[in-house]
């Protein structure tokens, strides 16, 4: 795990911050409000969302093991851009991928499912199985990963 956060940015929290203003404004401005139901499992999803980010980005981070001077995390970045729109607003394709392959949705489009639709058990549990599936790929992948590293050379 400290391996995986390398590098800090705290003036980031502002961004935490922020987002959640932005989340209270549009609640605030629903019809029918929002349930507490709701609000658990959107915090439930984006927990499980939190999960999948950091484990992609250890499999991002593990392609090192394999090829070191290749560096995949401009196109990671760049995909993860997409998760700034819901994914509705993609071609079903693109939805698929944004899903089930690189899983931004978990980041935003689900949670604020969860948030302003009274929430849905399936997918939170869909979240949590996804999460820890996540987990448990970026853990087992960066472990062989680490039996193949022979050390750092210059």
């Amino acid at each position: 795990l400290s391996a995986s956060l390398g590098s800090s940015q705290p003036w980031s929290l502002a961004q935490v911050l922020l987002g959640a203003a932005v989340v209270v404004a549009g609640v605030r401005r629903l019809d029918g409000g929002v349930t507490l139901v709701g609000v658990l499992l959107c915090l439930l999803v984006l927990a499980a969302g939190v999960a999948i980010t950091w484990a992609t980005r250890v499999l991002v981070a593990s392609t090192a093991f394999w090829s070191p001077y290749h560096d995949p995390s401009v196109l990671y970045s760049a995909i993860w851009q997409l998760g700034r729109y819901p994914v509705d607003v993609y071609h079903p394709l693109v939805r698929r991928l944004l899903t089930y392959v690189v899983p931004v949705a978990f980041i935003a489009t689900f949670p604020a499912l969860e948030l302003t639709r009274g929430g849905d058990p399936g997918l939170a549990l869909f979240g949590l199985v996804a999460a820890c599936a996540a987990v448990a790929a970026a853990t087992v992948v960066w472990h062989v990963g680490l039996r193949r590293y022979t050390g750092a050379t210059s």
